[in-house]
């Protein structure tokens, strides 16, 4: 007997770009501003194909209670061009600090946006 975990799949991603971009995100200390290399080997990025949205499922089951837990926390993610994610690697990009975009969303923020972070190319 086994329980199945239902992720909590409001927060979604949105690409209203004309071209697959890659993402990847995590939960940090609002005073972690850069990433450094040596989280690159845990770093698993996605892809996302135009006008497309995506949920962040599989991190939580509560968002709610995922930010309560993780007080002064902010959910960064990461946009990254889809040519450079798979030629260079996460380590690469993330060493070089190579993103297209960057938001930095406490839960206020998400609740705000009504879920959905934008990309939209600017």
């Amino acid at each position: 007997l086994f329980s199945c975990e239902q992720y909590d799949r409001r927060l979604t991603l949105k690409n209203t770009t004309s071209d697959t971009v890659c993402y990847f995100f995590r939960l940090s200390a609002k005073c972690d501003t850069l990433l450094f290399f040596e989280e690159c080997e845990d770093t698993k990025i996605y892809w996302l194909p135009p006008d497309r949205s995506t949920p962040f499922s599989r991190y939580t089951t509560d968002w709610e209670y995922t930010f309560n837990e993780e007080k002064g926390k902010l959910l960064r993610v990461f946009i990254i061009n889809y040519d450079s994610a798979y030629q260079k690697g996460a380590c690469y990009i993330i060493n070089k600090q190579l993103f297209i975009k960057r938001y930095d969303l406490s839960l206020n923020d998400i609740l705000k946006s009504n879920w959905q972070i934008v990309y939209d190319g600017k």
